[in-house]
């Protein structure tokens, strides 16, 4: 079975690895008392393995993949990218930020998610991540 972009799976899934490995270890490094930013920083480069994973399978495995397939595994990377990026902009806010201001960005940061998956719902354009 050839692959359709094997270029784009093999560096798809080198970034998977880098990224489990380096949230692996910031994880691990994270647990304890006041390291909620760190952790939320490894979920983040978690949730970017788990996107390049999966961007790398569409690449990789396209003519082979149904139609089905192929969407679930889209809509993946889309949550993902974006469940990555509101995770490392929690994680800013609880790193920088107290009182108030920590609390309406966390809260910012919630909504821009809903949004971005209410849109990302209807739609697999790839500009929206």
């Amino acid at each position: 079975m050839p692959l359709s972009e094997p270029t784009t799976l093999v560096s798809d899934w080198v970034l998977a690895a880098v990224a489990i490995t380096l949230g692996a270890m910031l994880y691990r490094a994270g647990v304890g008392e006041g390291r909620r930013a760190q952790r939320l920083w490894a979920v983040a480069f978690l949730a970017g393995a788990v996107a390049a994973l999966a961007g790398g399978a569409v690449h990789g495995f396209a003519p082979w993949l149904s139609p089905f397939a192929h969407d679930v595994l889209w809509k993946a990377v889309l949550v993902a990218i974006g469940l990555a990026g509101s995770l490392i902009l929690a994680g800013t806010v609880l790193a920088t930020l107290t009182g108030r201001w920590r609390g309406a960005l966390l809260t910012g940061t919630a909504g821009q998610l809903a949004v971005y998956l209410a849109l990302v719902s209807g739609s697999n354009d790839t500009r929206l991540a």
